[in-house]
């Protein structure tokens, strides 16, 4: 496990994950907030349980790296200068910026090959209502787990998974994190 997931439970809020190397990490979290302009267009989109464990999707973007690690080294790094501006976007409430962002995410993440063709084709038909990426280490055997989709209408988007029986959740932030009650 990277951290990621139990340092953003403990802190709260927004927390930036960096690996330089096997043996450095850094996690931070961000002196941000979530916008709740934002916060108010989003879902979180269940595409389907993977197949695959964590482990075997990143033993699969190894394999993929062992390949052709040039083209798969470009990928990681668009990612990365990705997530970069997305936090940008964040930080300046940037809305187009930020849909931009998860957009041109899921295009990598699609690249990488952690993006099953159940998960294309719920994004696909979901791009009429907005953008969504694939959160995690994704599937690609039948779901991909969860989608963050930004929602140009809300409404319409809710009664469209509604109407499919698409599990999904309004997107909070808690900025408190770890409590003692």
């Amino acid at each position: 496990p990277s951290g990621g997931d139990n340092s953003t439970s403990c802190f709260g809020g927004l927390v930036y994950y960096r690996k330089e190397f096997d043996f450095l990490r850094s996690i931070s979290k961000l002196p941000i907030e979530f916008p709740k302009s934002f916060a108010k267009h989003l879902f979180i989109i269940d595409s389907g349980k993977p197949k695959e464990t964590t482990k075997e999707m990143v033993l699969n973007v190894r394999g993929l790296y062992k390949k052709n690690s040039k083209k798969i080294q470009l990928i990681l790094n668009s990612i990365e200068d990705i997530t970069k501006i997305m936090v940008s976007s964040i930080k300046n409430e940037d809305k187009k910026l930020f849909r931009e962002c998860i957009h041109k995410n899921q295009q990598e993440l699609e690249q990488l090959g952690v993006v099953s063709k159940k998960t294309k084709a719920l994004v696909a038909q979901l791009s009429k209502y907005g953008v969504g990426k694939v959160t995690g280490a994704g599937g690609h055997k039948d779901g991909s787990g969860n989608v963050l989709f930004f929602s140009n209408d809300p409404k319409q988007t809710k009664l469209f998974l509604d109407k499919n029986s698409i599990p999904y959740l309004p997107f909070e932030t808690d900025l408190q994190g770890l409590i003692k009650i």
